[in-house]
């Protein structure tokens, strides 16, 4: 999941700092990995494709007006564990993430063996407003300093590839935002347990390929 953007030498010095603000590299894999991620009726952003038997007739791929209707999902996961997705409105401002956070994230860490987690989130506007950092202090949530434009280092973005590879399999469309959300918390209710330890435990390595990448892109 290649990115465009190389990263600076500062940018990589933030990347170094997790060390120096007292977290090791390998206990990262322990953090609470969170994102969005939208789903259209008519597929993914971007291009479709499948393997075409040359035998047969090429499929079409049906295309409603302005999209037909699109799903905008909220979720997370750490290693040991993969909550429930919650749909979130497309465009994210403060008030409404304080919402997000105080319905679904704080629960979530008020759990005995979830109190000492590290809330992991980029750097979105409303991630990074005055008013959402105070608040989430206020609350009293370990936030992880996360560096800007970093390449490949969330493995929630490739957990959502892995979702919609499911939702879309075989080019589906959907014909109501209901019955894409169905398919899409049934796909992820299906995410095995191995996949999700198997992403948070690729931190350690994800971090060490940024670095010795020279901020550039990875395989990840």
């Amino acid at each position: 999941m290649g990115r465009g953007k190389m990263l600076t030498q500062y940018e990589i010095g933030q990347i170094l700092a997790f060390n120096a603000d007292g977290i090791n590299i390998s206990e990262i894999s322990g953090r609470l990995n969170r994102s969005r991620c939208k789903f259209n009726l008519d597929g993914p952003d971007g291009y479709a494709y499948y393997w075409h038997d040359l035998r047969k007739e090429k499929l079409v791929k049906p295309k409603r007006q302005m999209g037909g209707g699109s799903l905008m999902l909220w979720g997370c996961f750490s290693k040991n564990f993969k909550p429930a997705l919650a749909a979130v409105p497309v465009n994210m401002d403060g008030i409404k993430y304080h919402q997000l956070l105080k319905d679904h994230v704080l629960p979530l860490l008020a759990e005995p063996e979830r109190r000492r987690s590290i809330f992991m989130q980029d750097n979105a506007p409303c991630h990074r407003a005055f008013s959402t950092i105070k608040w989430l202090d206020d609350q009293k949530v370990q936030v992880m300093k996360w560096p800007p434009y970093s390449p490949d280092l969330n493995p929630i973005e490739n957990l959502w590839g892995i979702l919609t590879r499911s939702v879309y399999a075989g080019n589906r469309t959907f014909s109501s935002v209901e019955e894409l959300k169905k398919e899409v918390i049934k796909c992820w209710k299906n995410i095995p347990k191995a996949t999700i330890k198997k992403l948070v435990e690729s931190m350690p390595d994800r971090i060490f390929d940024v670095i010795a990448n020279n901020g550039r892109s990875t395989k990840y």
